[in-house]
């Protein structure tokens, strides 16, 4: 995928046949995983339009697992149903946090996500 950046005051660019509308929240939950208690900060919400036309929205998030050391992972969330995560995947915040950069940035979708999470390692 094209790498791209975002004009100062602009919230939208084209990719490809869609729009992205680059969105930053920081609500955070925790979810039960496995009867690990993890906490997830969602990192971005990416909107977007694919070739057939359908809209599209993604969460993307960062997973924190408590620990010594704390442990984080990345979850992407496409509204539309689909969802996948990588747990475990390194012990630096913010390794994890320009790995979030990237799939948001790319539009990483949780079917692609593994993959994409595996050729950055």
């Amino acid at each position: 995928m094209r790498n791209f950046s975002m004009p100062k005051g602009r919230k939208t660019a084209n990719v490809y046949a869609g729009n992205v509308s680059e969105k930053r929240y920081n609500p955070s939950r925790e979810s039960n995983f496995g009867g690990i208690l993890v906490k997830q900060v969602r990192y971005a919400e990416r909107d977007y339009v694919d070739l057939e036309g359908r809209a599209h929205r993604l969460d993307y998030y960062l997973l924190e697992e408590p620990g010594q050391p704390c442990r984080y992972g990345v979850a992407v969330l496409d509204r539309g149903g689909d969802h996948a995560s990588v747990r475990d995947l390194t012990t630096r915040r913010e390794r994890a946090e320009e790995v979030l950069e990237l799939l948001a940035r790319n539009l990483v979708t949780p079917v692609t996500l593994w993959d994409v999470v595996q050729d950055l390692l």
